[in-house]
Order: C-alpha cells, then structure tokens, then sequence
C-alpha cells in the first residue's frame, strides 16, 4: 500500500498531455492497462477541447471481449451535454463546435470499435448524446452563417474527416450527415456531381432528402429558376412537393405555390395539412373573390364525389 501510494504521486504529478502521449505508446503492449491508468490519473487542460472528449473513452472494461466500460462513458458523456449547452448559450460558438464535433466522431468509432460486444449496453444514451451534438453542429455549422466563412469551414472539415473514418454507426446516419455537411464545404459542380450519383441509385428511401439537398445547393448558389426546373419534375413525392411549396411562398409565388397543393387527383395522408396550407396561401394572396373561387371549386369537387 506504501509502494502504490508512491506511485499514484508520481503518476499525478506529470503533465496530462505528456501521459496521453506516453500510454498511446505504451498502448501498443498493453491498451487494457493503458486504459487503466489513464482513466485514474490523466486529467485534460480545461481548453483542451479533445482531451476533454477523449477522456471519457479512457474507461477500460473489465472483460476481454470488450474494450470499454460503457457505463462509465455513458455518465462521463452525459455529463459533457450541459458544458456544451451552457458554451453555445454564451456565445461560445466556436469552442462548442469543436465539443459537438468531437462527441460525434470519438463516439462513432469507440461504438464501432466495441460494437459486437456493446450492441444494446449504452446504446440509448449514446445515441441521445450524439444526437444532441448533430444538432448543436447542424444550427451552428450548417445551418447558421453567423460565424465567418473561413472558421466556419475550417472546423466542419475536420468534423468531416472524422465521420468519413467511420462511414457508417449503429448510433448515428454518418451519410445523412455527411451529405448535409459537404453543401457547406463542396463547391457547387462538386456537390451537384455527387448528389446526382446519390439520385440514381434505385429503390433509395431516401430519395426526397437528396432531392431536397439539391435544391438547396441550387438556391445557395442564386439559381431560383433552376430549383423551380428541377423540383417541378419531382413534385409526385409528398415529401417534396411540401418542401417545394413552402419555398414557392418563401420567395412570393404565392399562386403558383397553390397550384402545387390541388390534391383533389391524388391520395394524401395529410389532406387536412394541405387544407390549411392552402387557407394560409389565399391569405396571403389577399385576392377575396379568388378565395370565394377557391372554396367554391372545392365544394363542388367534394359533392360530385359524394354523388359518385
């Protein structure tokens, strides 16, 4: 008990940084034992965004089939929502897109890597975890320009290469990701050219989400017309044809995007959705006897359906 005491002193004294580097080596020998004292002794700088993360994959498991102990990287996860809820409340944009970054990719690949082992253990949390960054990620990087260009990419790039080390997880859609990640950092051609790839392929569910990634590609690149050309053809999704509609109100083409929501030809399972959206275009037409026009035709178009 002397002997180890000793030890633990020595162990706490040396710098975080050093010790990583010195269990990554030692790892090769022994990553159970690396593991081991690294979940005991390291603690990351305050700033060190991915030591921060990293730390809470140091937690070895206790049996040889496993790598890790998912509880404990359950807890240590769930515990990093909050610092990164409260960085991005204060504005603390940056440093919170590199933690959301950070627990998406160390995520993927420790559930990858331990995978067959781990399947149900941790799973939920995990994924609630992940989740929450992709989100965190999407408003701030994707979705939001507030932050200049340049950092904006920079830091989506790296989240990038990360995701495209692990391809695919049980815990998270990396493609579905990734697709919506390189609109931000794909030039126009580049971005159309694999999309299109995307398009052909057969029998693909996700078919609107690539048509609707298209069009937005489109019209970050100022071509209103070419959108409008493209998702005409497309319009016998549902899915797309909502989309579509609300961009045509969007951009003013009020009557034309009531043209898009006649569904008396065709079967909807949101009829009552198309009914209002329908209600709230004529109000902004503000043409009364369009709307009394309106209202007429379908009457008359529910009646003869009733005769029939």
């Amino acid at each position: 008990m002397e002997n180890r005491g000793k030890i633990d002193k020595i162990f706490e004294s040396v710098n975080g940084n050093e010790l990583l580097a010195w269990m990554k080596a030692y790892a090769h020998v022994d990553d159970k034992f690396a593991l081991a004292l690294l979940d005991k002794f390291w603690k990351p700088d305050a700033e060190d965004v991915k030591a921060i993360v990293e730390k809470c994959f140091t937690h070895p498991s206790f049996f040889k089939d496993r790598k890790y102990n998912w509880v404990e990287v359950e807890e240590d996860l769930t515990n990093l929502m909050p610092i990164l809820e409260k960085a991005v409340g204060n504005d603390d944009i940056v440093w919170g897109a590199y933690l959301a970054g950070y627990i998406i990719t160390f995520s993927c690949k420790a559930y990858q890597e331990d995978y067959y082992s781990s399947y149900e253990e941790g799973r939920i949390q995990m994924m609630e975890c992940v989740r929450k960054a992709v989100e965190i990620v999407k408003a701030i990087l994707i979705d939001d320009d507030t932050l200049d260009e340049c950092s904006r990419i920079g830091i989506l790039t790296e989240i990038i290469e990360g995701c495209e080390s692990v391809k695919d997880s049980p815990i998270f859609s990396v493609e579905r990701f990734l697709e919506e990640a390189y609109l931000v950092t794909m030039p126009m051609k580049s971005y159309i050219s694999y999309i299109n790839k995307l398009l052909r392929r057969k029998r693909d569910f996700n078919r609107d989400f690539h048509v609707k990634n298209k069009a937005k590609c489109l019209l970050k690149n100022g071509c209103w017309d070419k959108t409008k050309e493209f998702l005409n053809k497309e319009v016998k999704d549902e899915k797309v044809r909502i989309f579509y509609v609300e961009l045509l109100i969007a951009h003013g083409e009020y009557r034309k995007a009531l043209e898009f929501t006649d569904i008396d030809n065709n079967y909807s399972l949101r009829t009552e959705d198309w009914i209002e959206r329908q209600i709230r275009i004529l109000n902004l037409i503000g043409d009364s006897q369009l709307t009394i026009e309106f209202c007429l035709r379908k009457l008359m178009t529910s009646y003869l359906t009733i005769v029939r």
